[in-house]
């Protein structure tokens, strides 16, 4: 069963990423599990997995919110390198390390190649694990430039009753947001709500809501492991597929599209 640490009470950092060991021998994997925990250059989250078999489950019972798999090759049943096969087919964008012997290192370095990893002698020691791991986060950080950005926040009107609505949409993202609703919320009937809301922002009523539940699922998607149909019901979707194809008319990418291109 795979385990978790972390030292994010270490590090005055807002961006914690998050690591997967894979390792059929226990020692190992805890002894690297307790070094990332101690070590003071990254705010991580860090779990473990003892098999590929295992870390495959994990990835897929955390909807892919790992960022780096750290991974041996030679494992009994699927190998480092299946993992990595199974991973590319899935998440491409996700970053890998191997952790190889000089005697696997032939094998290890085909892998590599054709299937953009890199690698980490047993030997080398921590820091060049280290060092490894930056050169993901950097990976990570550079290609969540490239992604779409959530705006969540919302712009003031010169109109009370417009701000109103708007400030009670942003506070309930995830309840009852229809024009009906919206309208009893400040006396108004509900076509003049939705004419003057329209005139003075520019926006329809309810793509502005749209808008803003896309933003807040963006933030959720990126900064919590929350599965997707959490993600929904906190931005007022019962139905995970009905999230999903809205999300995706606003961002041109699904739920889960987003999450890996935004981490990785």
């Amino acid at each position: 069963m795979s385990e978790r640490f972390s030292n994010r009470d270490k590090e005055e950092q807002t961006k914690v990423y998050r690591i997967l060991i894979v390792d059929d021998e226990a020692v190992i994997t805890d002894s690297l599990a307790r070094m990332f925990q101690a070590n003071t250059r990254f705010a991580l989250d860090v779990y473990t997995a003892y098999s590929a078999m295992e870390a495959l489950a994990h990835i897929q019972a955390t909807e892919n919110a790992i960022d780096i798999v750290i991974t041996d090759i030679e494992m009994p049943g699927l190998s480092g390198v299946d993992l990595l096969k199974q991973i590319r087919t899935h998440l491409p964008h996700l970053q890998v390390i191997f952790l190889t012997c000089h005697e696997e290192f032939e094998y290890a370095y085909q892998a590599v190649q054709y299937h953009a990893a890199r690698y980490v002698f047993k030997s080398e020691g921590d820091d060049i694990l280290l060092d490894a791991v930056a050169e993901c986060i950097a990976a990570i950080e550079a290609s969540a430039q490239s992604a779409p950005q959530p705006k969540s926040e919302y712009q003031e009107t010169n109109d009370p009753t417009i701000n109103r609505v708007l400030a009670y949409i942003h506070e309930h993202l995830d309840g009852d947001l229809t024009l009906y609703t919206l309208s009893e919320k400040v006396a108004l009937n509900p076509s003049y709500l939705s004419r003057r809301f329209k005139q003075i922002t520019g926006k329809n009523l309810a793509d502005t809501v749209a808008d803003l539940r896309v933003a807040k699922a963006q933030l959720l998607l990126d900064e919590t492991p929350y599965r997707i149909n959490r993600v929904a019901a906190l931005v007022g979707y019962e139905l995970p597929a009905h999230f999903t194809k809205m999300f995706k008319r606003r961002t041109g990418l699904t739920p889960n599209e987003y999450r890996a291109r935004v981490r990785k």
